[in-house]
């Protein structure tokens, strides 16, 4: 895949490399981990200091509420101002909602939004990065049910953009096993902590980086909760 080759190369030369991470509340990393890291935040020791790259930047643009019409209105001042050299997007929590806060999205709208997102980044010569929202417990909050159909749009878009896929609704499915994985969330919607580090593993292993303390801890943490993820090449 293009960008996949892209961001191969990139890892291998010692230019500082300039990453844009948007998208809602989970990739904002407010409130919801209780004063513990966010993935972002996970996934910048892990490049900036176990990668050793000190001189790549991590800017968050992700604002709380937020759906792909949001950071597409603003993509300017969200993205490419930064010139970035990569920028990832997980997004979807809130285009699936149908309650009175938000409007209705319907699916194929959404897609289109995640595709002219993906085109913009690559008119700014980004490699991009799209993440699938983590699950709902939608017994708890029924208004997002259709979140699956979101995530099926974003693996679409992935596929007939050529751009990496880390798939988060498909891994905390695959890390509960016969259950639904309660423990990574820290209400029906929002991924806690522990969630933010299954987010931060399964980027870690999509993006090609080898196990590191960092990703070793993380994933030793989730399995002494009984959740497993596959391991890093």
């Amino acid at each position: 895949m293009a960008d996949v080759a892209n961001f191969c190369n990139l890892l291998t030369h010692h230019s500082p490399l300039t990453w844009v991470l948007t998208g809602d509340s989970i990739t904002h990393g407010a409130r919801h981990t209780n004063g513990q890291r966010s993935y972002p935040e996970l996934l910048i020791e892990v490049v900036r200091g176990e990668l050793r790259r000190f001189r790549d930047a991590f800017i968050n643009t992700a604002v709380s509420g937020d759906r792909i019409s949001d950071i597409n209105s603003d993509f300017t001042h969200r993205v490419a101002r930064w010139q970035p050299d990569i920028v990832t997007l997980m997004i979807g929590t809130n285009d699936c909602a149908t309650n009175d806060d938000f409007p209705r999205v319907e699916v194929d709208e959404f897609a289109n939004q995640v595709d002219d997102f993906v085109l913009k980044s690559h008119e700014v010569s980004a490699v991009v990065v799209l993440q699938t929202p983590p699950p709902v417990d939608t017994a708890n909050a029924p208004e997002r049910e259709r979140i699956a159909e979101f995530a099926h749009a974003i693996r679409s878009i992935a596929r007939a953009r050529k751009t990496f896929l880390v798939d988060h609704h498909d891994a905390f499915i695959r890390m509960g096993g016969h259950m639904f994985p309660w423990a990574l969330l820290d209400d029906p919607f929002h991924p806690g902590a522990l969630g933010h580090a299954a987010i931060a593993v399964e980027l870690a292993r999509e993006l090609g980086i080898k196990e590191t303390p960092v990703v070793s801890r993380l994933r030793h943490q989730l399995g002494a909760r009984g959740l497993s993820c596959p391991p890093l090449t």
